[in-house]
């Protein structure tokens, strides 16, 4: 039985899936005793970590590199700006002033050259959009409607024009139908994790306002 690409991808990434699930700062954010300070870091390291995906992704689409569908946009990766936004409202909310956070180097994710490397970024980024959904209803409920302004950068996932699970994966089982194409999408799709896990393995320490 041949296995689709995405599935591949799953299977392939599945550990470090379920450690950023389990392990990290994520499963803070799904915690009944968040804080809206607490939950300013987590967007502190969100910013760092997606600073560097929003440069890799841009070095390669700017270079001239396009291809078939229109899934594959920058706005799918360039995020920050709803993450500043955020910060900003939560410190004017007085949840705090936000402070610069120390984060990996920025060479903890590669410089990805082929589309079939953006490919497996791009599966790794396009899953999280899935998470988004259902830690932004949990973020609603546990900071209340005082700080539903904050919370643009995950309600992000259910806005007009974000591209379906469904077509992504479909996608990704078209355009990776090379095998090797498919091991280079299974690298970086890892690589995209384990940058994810560097920035959000980072303690964070819970306070109390």
């Amino acid at each position: 039985m041949n296995l689709t690409a995405s599935l591949v991808l799953r299977q392939s990434t599945q550990q470090a899936h379920q450690r950023l699930d389990q392990e990290s700062a994520m499963q803070q954010l799904m915690g009944q005793d968040l804080t809206p300070r607490t939950y300013q870091q987590i967007l502190q390291h969100l910013h760092g970590c997606y600073l560097t995906i929003e440069d890799r992704f841009a070095r390669w689409f700017w270079a001239g590199n396009r291809g078939p569908g229109e899934w594959l946009t920058p706005g799918v990766f360039h995020r920050t700006r709803l993450i500043e936004q955020d910060l900003l409202e939560l410190q004017q909310l007085g949840a705090g002033v936000s402070e610069p956070v120390r984060g990996p180097e920025d060479g903890s994710l590669p410089v990805f050259t082929r589309r079939a490397e953006i490919l497996g970024m791009a599966y790794v980024i396009c899953g999280s959009l899935l998470g988004a959904r259902l830690i932004q209803a949990r973020l609603a409920q546990t900071l209340g409607p005082d700080y539903a302004s904050a919370l643009t950068f995950f309600r992000a996932a259910m806005l007009p024009g974000m591209p379906s699970w469904s077509a992504v994966r479909k996608s990704l089982d078209t355009e990776l139908a090379d095998p090797k194409d498919l091991e280079d999408a299974v690298t970086a799709a890892r690589h995209t994790f384990a940058h994810f896990e560097s920035w959000l393995t980072v303690p964070v320490a819970p306070c109390m306002a």
